[in-house]
C-alpha cells in the first residue's frame, strides 16, 4: 500500500516539473530559441529605447526643475546638448531655473557660450521677468551681470517688464538692482492701460518702491494710465496711501495738466473719506503758491516757476537740478549720487566739470 502511494507521489511530481518547465519555455525564450521559431528579439532596441528616455528625462529643463545642479554641469558638457531648448510653454532651462530661484544653476547656465539669456516663454516673459515676479534677488543679480541682458524687454500679454513686475509684487531690493542699470526705462509702460511701475507702486502701497522710483533722474510723475486717465497720485489717493500722496507732491511738476489731476485727486480723497490726503493735497496748494524763485544752487531770481527738489523740497531751476542733488542737497544719498552720475554719463555730460569727486558704479 505504501510502494502505491510512493509510485503516485512521484507520478505526480514528474507531471508538476513537466508542467513549469513548459510554462518557462514559453515565458523566457532564448534569443536564439526565438529567431529559430521566426520570432524577432528586440532586447537591444528595448535598451536603445530606454537610453533615450532616461536622456530626457535628465534634459535640463527636467534638471533646472528640481535644482540639480551637479546634473545640469554634467548635461551641458555634451556637445550636441542644446542649451536653449525649450518646452511646450516656452520654457527653457533658463527660465525654470530663474522661476524656481535655483541660483547655482542659473549661474551654470548663464556661462554656457550658448546660452540665450533673453529667450522668453510663449507669454514673452524672460528669465529676468519670471525671477523678478518672484523675487528671487540673487538671481536677478546673476542675470543683470550678464552682457546680453535686455532688462526692458515685456512679456507680450500686458507689457509687463521686469521693472513693473518687481514693483507690483513690492520686491523692494529687485527693483534699485533694476534701476541702477543704465538702460533702464523707468517710464515703460503696460500695453493693455499704460500703467507704469511708478503707477502700480502707487496704487498698490510699496512706499519703498516709491521712494525708489522718484530718485531715478528720468522718472515721470507725471505720466497718467491710458483707460481712465488716472496718473500716480490720483491711484494713491484713491487707496488711501497717506505717505504716498506726500511722496508724489514733492516731486510733481505743476503745469495746467497736473493742476488738473490734483483737483481730481482732492475730490476722490474727499469723497472717500480719506482726511489726512485732504489735508496734504490743500497743503501743498498753498505752499506751491508761496514758492521762492531764487535758484537754491545758482542763487539767480527767475520770473518763472521754479522746480521743487524731490528731496529736500527746495525751489531749484532745471538746468541746476542735477547739481544741486550732488553738491547742495542735504538729503541726497550716495545712490542718488550714483542716480545722476550715470544720467550724466548716459547724455555724454562732462562728469570732471560738474561733478569730478564722484565715481561711476
Amino acid at each position: 500500500m505504501l510502494k502505491k502511494r510512493h509510485q503516485l507521489q512521484l507520478e505526480l511530481h514528474k507531471y508538476l516539473f513537466l508542467f513549469i518547465f513548459s510554462f518557462h519555455l514559453t515565458t523566457h525564450v532564448h534569443p536564439v530559441h526565438s529567431a529559430a521559431m521566426g520570432k524577432s528579439h528586440n532586447k537591444k532596441k528595448s535598451r536603445r529605447s530606454n537610453k533615450k528616455s532616461l536622456r530626457d528625462c535628465l534634459l535640463p529643463i527636467d534638471a533646472s526643475v528640481k535644482g540639480d545642479n551637479e546634473i545640469v554641469g554634467r548635461l551641458l558638457v555634451h556637445p550636441e546638448m542644446d542649451v536653449n531648448k525649450a518646452n511646450d510653454d516656452g520654457g527653457t532651462a533658463l527660465t525654470i531655473a530663474s522661476q524656481k530661484g535655483h541660483t547655482e544653476v542659473v549661474e551654470r547656465l548663464l556661462a554656457h557660450p550658448d546660452i540665450d539669456v533673453n529667450k522668453a516663454l510663449t507669454n514673452g516673459g524672460t528669465a529676468l521677468f519670471v525671477a523678478s515676479h518672484e523675487g528671487h534677488t540673487e538671481v536677478v543679480d546673476r542675470l543683470l551681470a550678464h552682457p546680453d541682458i535686455d532688462v526692458n524687454k515685456a512679456e507680450t500679454t500686458d507689457g509687463h517688464t521686469a521693472l513693473i513686475a518687481a514693483s507690483l509684487g513690492g520686491h523692494t531690493e529687485i527693483v534699485e538692482q533694476l534701476l541702477a542699470g543704465l538702460d533702464i526705462d523707468v517710464n515703460k509702460a503696460l500695453t493693455s492701460d499704460g500703467a507704469t511701475a511708478l503707477f502700480m507702486a502707487s496704487r498698490n502701497g510699496h512706499t519703498e518702491i516709491v521712494d525708489r522710483l522718484l530718485t531715478h533722474p528720468d522718472i515721470d510723475v507725471n505720466k497718467a494710465e491710458t483707460t481712465d486717465g488716472h496718473t500716480a497720485l490720483v491711484a494713491a489717493s484713491l487707496g488711501g496711501h497717506t505717505e504716498i500722496v506726500e511722496q508724489l507732491l514733492a516731486g510733481l511738476d505743476f503745469n495746467n495738466a497736473m493742476r488738473s489731476d490734483r483737483r481730481r485727486a482732492l475730490f476722490i480723497a474727499s469723497k472717500k473719506g480719506f482726511t489726512k490726503i485732504v489735508a496734504l493735497l490743500k497743503v501743498h496748494k498753498k505752499k506751491r503758491k508761496k514758492t521762492r524763485k531764487t535758484c537754491v544752487h545758482c542763487n539767480k531770481v527767475s520770473n518763472e516757476r521754479l522746480n521743487v527738489c524731490e528731496l529736500c523740497r527746495r525751489p531749484c531751476c532745471a538746468d541746476c537740478h542735477m547739481a544741486h542733488l550732488v553738491l547742495d542737497c542735504p538729503n541726497a544719498s550716495k545712490k542718488t549720487h550714483a542716480a545722476v552720475a550715470r544720467k550724466l554719463h548716459k547724455e555724454n555730460v562732462a562728469l570732471e566739470a560738474l561733478i569730478f569727486p564722484i565715481q561711476l558704479p
